[in-house]
């Protein structure tokens, strides 16, 4: 009976170890419709400037608040009596990549980041958190 056991357990380990790396690779895919940009010879970004790219379908009133978000310009918090209570029930926007040119003095200088923006369904307050960043070669 312990054997069996032991075995049983031994197996069990085994499929989680090989399971792990699996499941690892899978949290850092790409989406793979975001196409960063290729300036060349002739890049007109300032260093530091943040490029979005929105998806299709997105309002101009949640573009415009994301563009503030990623700015820095987050308006006052918004709590009404429920927030107050129970606190925020955020519920996901969507996930919006954006570029931010020339963020490192050498090749690869520009780095994408992909955010998940949230928007509590109570008092309209929003927030976001990073997905995955990486650097690529876009600006010279």
């Amino acid at each position: 009976m312990k054997r069996k056991f032991s075995a049983l357990l031994a197996f069990a380990l085994i499929l989680c170890w090989f399971s792990l790396p699996a499941s690892a690779a899978d949290t850092c895919k790409i989406p793979e419709s975001f196409v960063p940009c290729r300036c060349g010879e002739h890049c007109t970004h300032a260093e530091g400037e943040v490029e979005i790219i929105m998806p299709a379908g997105i309002s101009d009133a949640l573009s415009a608040k994301i563009t503030a978000l990623i700015n820095g310009e987050a308006p006052a918090e918004q709590k009404g009596l429920m927030c107050d209570l129970f606190g925020h029930k955020y519920e996901e926007y969507q996930r919006i990549p954006a570029i931010i040119h020339k963020d490192a003095p050498t090749p690869p200088r520009c780095l994408v980041v992909y955010r998940d923006y949230f928007t509590c369904t109570r008092c309209g307050a929003y927030t976001y958190n990073l997905y995955n960043s990486y650097y690529i070669d876009c600006c010279p």
